[in-house]
């Protein structure tokens, strides 16, 4: 059983993870010996996955594995995500130079957030907004949460209680 899951999240994870690392490949050569804009490592963070898996059923199946107690949800996770953890945070580090790294890693967590409900509740904005936003529409989405994002992992870090 765990075999066949695996499978099936590395036959749809590993395509869009394959895309996510291309457009950060691309961004890290457009900067040469700078670093890539955060907008740009945000975008190819993001847009892989709206574009893939917006309003398709393999959500509710991620979702489930997310809130799955136990070691082998976190291992497969982590198998699935190592490689893309491991090279956005280095990413965001360079464009982040000085945010603390603890901080970095809390706003790295609430962006998977943020893409996360965005993919499973996206239809509740259309509901939320009557019609207004539309979330079908993956460019603006994508603008959208690129902005959002940046201003949150941009903001000024406050005293922590």
């Amino acid at each position: 059983k765990e075999a066949l899951i695996h499978a099936c999240y590395s036959r749809r994870l590993g395509p869009a993870n394959q895309k996510r690392l291309a457009m950060l490949d691309a961004a890290e050569r457009r900067a040469g010996d700078g670093v890539p804009s955060l907008e740009e490592i945000i975008r190819a963070f993001i847009e892989p996955f709206l574009r893939d898996f917006m309003g398709k059923p393999f959500v509710a199946l991620m979702g489930r594995m997310i809130v799955e107690p136990g070691d082998f949800a976190q291992r497969l996770l982590a198998a699935q995500m190592g490689e893309i953890a491991r090279r956005f945070s280095a990413a965001m580090r360079r464009a982040l130079p000085g945010l603390p790294e603890e901080d970095m890693y809390w706003r790295m967590f609430f962006a998977v957030g943020v893409l996360a409900h965005t993919l499973a509740k996206s239809q509740l904005v259309e509901v939320v907004s009557q019609g207004r936003c539309k979330p079908g529409d993956i460019d603006a989405v994508v603008k959208r949460i690129v902005t959002f994002l940046c201003a949150g992992l941009r903001a000024e870090t406050g005293g922590h209680a």
